[in-house]
C-alpha cells in the first residue's frame, strides 16, 4: 500500500491526511489503527468527491484516511 502524507489544517484542527488509491485500501487503514486502539472520530463514508474516515490523536488533532477526489464519480451522480 503506497499512500501520499499530507500535514495542515481540517476543520480548524491539525490534522495527518493518509491519502490512498481507493476505498479497499481506506477501509484496511482504518481497521490497522482501529486494532491499534485509536478512537474513530468518522467512520469511513463519501464525503464530497472522496471516501474518507478519521481517528483521533489527541484532543485537537486527528488522522484523516481518504482516496483521491475522484472527478469521475461527481459526473455520474448529477
Amino acid at each position: 500500500m503506497y499512500a501520499q502524507v499530507e500535514f495542515g489544517l481540517y476543520d480548524k484542527k491539525q490534522c495527518i491526511s493518509i491519502i490512498l488509491d481507493n476505498e479497499e485500501e481506506v477501509n484496511e487503514c482504518m481497521q490497522i489503527l482501529i486494532e491499534k486502539s485509536f478512537i474513530v472520530n468518522h467512520k469511513p463514508r463519501y464525503a464530497g468527491l472522496c471516501y474518507e474516515g478519521s481517528v483521533w490523536c489527541g484532543d485537537e488533532h486527528y488522522i484523516r484516511i481518504m482516496t483521491k477526489e475522484n472527478e469521475e464519480k461527481s459526473d455520474g451522480e448529477l
